[in-house]
């Protein structure tokens, strides 16, 4: 009896707990080593604007990062399907991978053109369902995981409204119930974020708004699909109705400005808002809008006639912008007050 009550204290003394302290500071070292393996594997791939990138990253240098899903919604012809063409030419340039989810099947690769992507090095597939999709996205992330080291790489869906189901493509002139789709697209989003984070990948998602005219208060308008991308997305980009750029005297606009805000945002303070300017020449201006942040983050000051200076210098006009910053004083863009939220400002 004796040796077995020794053996039971021998074994209850092995099993206790070690102090609080010493688990308080291994889960210090773990959490800063965590932090550390994360900030040297996450990247960002720029956005072609440097306003969007200030209020989606909080850095001028940032814009879409890596391991995270970013949706875009809003109403038809607001600049959604161009800005992941941006997103497509950079990650391109970083010498990443490019995936292309061409839903709608309506790509114009001569837009795309304009934006310097390269249509040959683009993996295109045309999924038709919310099943088809999350299938052939979690084959590709899996064979991207398995590379070492694992490369850059960028998903594209274009967009949630044109997925169907299996059930509904059967069933020719048959609507299915949104929530039958809403659970399939809310089941995939809870297993593809978690591959994105592994491989370090970056996903862009576009979404349509649809009017719901039985709706008598509040927003008429709503993103189908359910809940599922919403709550899984860590950035959500609201895209208004663009003003068009007309030259004055002419009839045929040039261009339009898209107006943007920033609807939800998990690495930095959301609701920030821009304007861009983007040509059907030229393609995204990559200055426009960057001169109404400086204004409210007082980095410029600005007088009642139009004019723009900075720090008493010199003064210029907002169609200045880019050659003040690239040819005259290219430190405004490392102002201290860069640094401050920008809808706190």
């Amino acid at each position: 009896m004796k040796r077995k009550k020794e053996q039971q204290n021998q074994e209850e003394s092995s099993l206790t707990t070690p102090p609080t302290e010493e688990i308080f500071t291994a889960l210090v070292k773990y959490l800063q080593k965590a932090e550390e393996t994360n900030n040297e594997t996450r990247y960002f791939i720029d956005t072609g604007n440097l306003g969007l990138n200030y209020i989606i990253s909080g850095n001028l240098c940032g814009g879409y990062s890596s391991g995270l899903v970013t949706e875009l919604f809003g109403d038809p012809s607001t600049g959604k399907t161009l800005l992941m063409m941006v997103a497509a030419a950079k990650m391109q340039e970083a010498g990443g991978l490019v995936i292309v989810a061409d839903v709608e099947r309506r790509w114009d690769w001569g837009f795309a053109k304009v934006h310097k992507v390269d249509q040959s090095k683009v993996l295109v597939h045309s999924p038709e369902t919310v099943e088809q999709w999350s299938i052939e996205t979690d084959e590709i992330l899996n064979s991207i995981i398995k590379q070492d080291p694992v490369p850059k790489s960028l998903f594209i869906l274009d967009s949630i409204a044109s997925l169907s189901t299996y059930w509904e493509m059967e069933a020719i002139g048959v609507k299915e119930d949104q929530g039958k789709k809403a659970k399939r697209l809310k089941a995939a989003m809870r297993v593809i974020p978690k591959k994105l984070s592994k491989a370090g990948a970056i996903l862009l998602a576009s979404n349509h708004i649809i009017e719901n005219p039985q709706i008598q208060y509040g927003p008429k308008g709503y993103a189908p699909g359910g809940k599922g991308f919403p709550f899984q997305s860590s950035i959500r980009l609201e895209l208004f109705k663009p003003i068009q750029i007309t030259p004055e005297g002419k009839n045929r606009p040039i261009g339009a400005t898209l107006r943007l805000k920033c609807a939800k945002n998990s690495i930095c303070p959301p609701f920030g808002e821009v304007s861009m300017n983007v040509t059907w020449a030229g393609g995204l201006q990559r200055y426009s809008g960057l001169v109404d942040m400086m204004v409210d983050l007082d980095i410029l000051q600005a007088s009642l006639s139009g004019w723009y200076s900075y720090n008493g210098g010199r003064k210029f006009r907002a169609g200045e912008i880019e050659k003040f910053v690239t040819e005259e004083d290219p430190a405004i863009l490392e102002d201290a007050k860069w640094k401050l939220p920008y809808f706190l400002s």
